[in-house]
């Protein structure tokens, strides 16, 4: 989806979501320039997809974790960001992605030989 279109479509979503949640109409602009903000910092999309399935080291063993469902948290120490569940139940912050969590095998077979742990 090109940017235009990402725009266009959190506009709508944005829109939507206001006049559900709150009763609340806002303008085109208003909604168009939040949307601008949302895209631009990247903070509002997920680092993986439902569905996916991440390689996850525990315990010096890699294991797949298929992607249940992720949640926009906000936490004061860490600030804004998501938290990914699992349908193993159990979830980790999208911090993990690239250090204990990664989107290949081979990815996380490089850390764990890297981390020393065998």
């Amino acid at each position: 989806m090109n940017r235009e279109a990402e725009r266009k479509s959190l506009v709508e979503l944005l829109d939507n979501f206001f006049k559900k949640e709150s009763g609340i109409g806002f303008t085109q602009k208003f909604l168009g320039e939040l949307a601008d903000n949302i895209l631009d910092d990247g903070w509002m999309r997920p680092p993986c997809k439902v569905g996916q399935i991440l390689y996850v080291i525990e315990a010096g063993l890699i294991f797949e974790a298929k992607v249940k469902e992720y949640k926009y948290c906000s936490n004061s120490a860490n600030g804004i960001h998501w938290n990914i569940i699992f349908e193993e139940l159990f979830a980790m912050s999208e911090a993990h992605i690239g250090k204990t969590a990664f989107t290949s095998r081979e990815q996380a077979q490089k850390a764990l030989e890297g981390s020393g742990e065998k």
